[in-house]
């Protein structure tokens, strides 16, 4: 088993693919943490994709989240599993505004 960390830097208004588990591998997701880098109120939206699916088709496990700013959000052992091909995808109301690192288990 390998710990990683999984970090896309600022996210965007468009969903961007954040961790895909690789072929024959799963991935256990051990903790997110995202913060608003703003000052003002935003939102983020947490997408499970699973392999061979769209983000278009709306997979949310976390619909317009809200986040104040400077105020980090911690979800510690959120019990998300990616099987091969599985993906994570986030995005936030405003670009450049949220930041999200996500630390996950291979194996």
């Amino acid at each position: 088993m390998m710990k990683r960390r999984y970090s896309i830097g600022t996210l965007t208004t468009v969903a961007r693919q954040i961790v895909i588990a690789p072929p024959n591998k799963t991935i256990t997701i051990d903790s997110i943490y995202v913060m608003n880098y703003s000052s003002g109120n935003s939102t983020f939206d947490l997408f499970h994709v699973p392999a061979g699916e769209s983000v278009a088709d709306h997979f949310h496990l976390m619909h317009i989240v809200a986040i104040r700013p400077a105020v980090p959000i911690q979800y510690l052992d959120p019990r998300i599993y990616l099987e091969p091909g599985d993906a994570l995808w986030m995005l936030a109301a405003h670009a450049d505004s949220i930041a999200a690192t996500i630390y996950g288990t291979e194996s």
